[in-house]
């Protein structure tokens, strides 16, 4: 699994590559296509941006085999880094931009209950273990620290996205909307202690309840984990 939770506390799913790149192809209409819910112009507008995510995932040679190419397209997600990083000339409004399309993209995902997601409130672990769900299917590398009913602790061992330098790190803070809004549409928050454009060997973070503080030390940026 690429969410490792060693002492399974969670009790997260254990998926091989193969059956992980056929949820992943099938929701993203690389292969086949997923059953959506709503009226008819909300269930167009989720498709289209599905398509358009698993399109800019699905672009290029693709490789022979289902789990080497589930790698390729995981690894496409530093496309989106890419993306963040041309629009910089934007200023203040690229991160605008990055950040309203991340919580569009975990909005969808729980509306449509894809992924693992969901928009239905619910404890601490819970939206932990559905958070990991979708980040599994990702191939985030994320290991499991600690587990109590208040707070879930975990640290992401290598960007997805591909941020590395000091210069990433407010970018780094506007797409990581995606990963606050699927915690906070379940009804928690996750709270970010450091991460890897700062110098830090892995982003350390922390889910827990929506009415949790933050504190004062973490608030280096504007936005930084709200």
């Amino acid at each position: 699994m690429a969410v490792v939770d060693s002492e399974d506390r969670l009790n997260l799913e254990k998926l091989s590559e193969r059956e992980k790149y056929g949820i992943l192809t099938k929701t993203l209409y690389i292969r086949g296509h997923p059953e959506l819910s709503g009226p008819t112009g909300l269930r167009l507008a989720d498709s289209l941006m599905l398509r358009a995510f698993g399109l800019l995932l699905s672009l290029g040679n693709k490789e022979a085999g289902e789990q080497e190419e589930y790698r390729r397209l995981t690894g496409n997600f530093r496309r989106i880094g890419l993306i963040a990083k041309k629009l910089a000339i934007l200023g203040p409004l690229s991160r605008l931009i990055v950040r309203a399309a991340m919580q569009s993209f975990a909005s969808l995902f729980g509306r449509q209950r894809l992924f693992g997601l969901d928009n239905g409130k619910t404890g601490v672990r819970d939206a932990a273990a559905r958070y990991f769900t979708a980040a599994d299917l990702f191939g985030f590398k994320i290991e499991v620290e600690n587990v109590d009913d208040d707070c879930v602790q975990f640290r992401i061992t290598e960007c997805p996205i591909g941020y590395t330098s000091g210069d990433d790190v407010k970018l780094c803070m506007a797409t990581n909307k995606w990963d606050r809004q699927c915690v906070r549409m379940m009804g928690a928050r996750l709270l970010l202690e450091a991460v890897i454009p700062e110098g830090a060997p892995a982003c350390r973070a922390y889910i827990v309840p929506a009415e949790e503080k933050v504190p004062g030390l973490w608030r280096r940026y504007p936005r930084f984990t709200v």
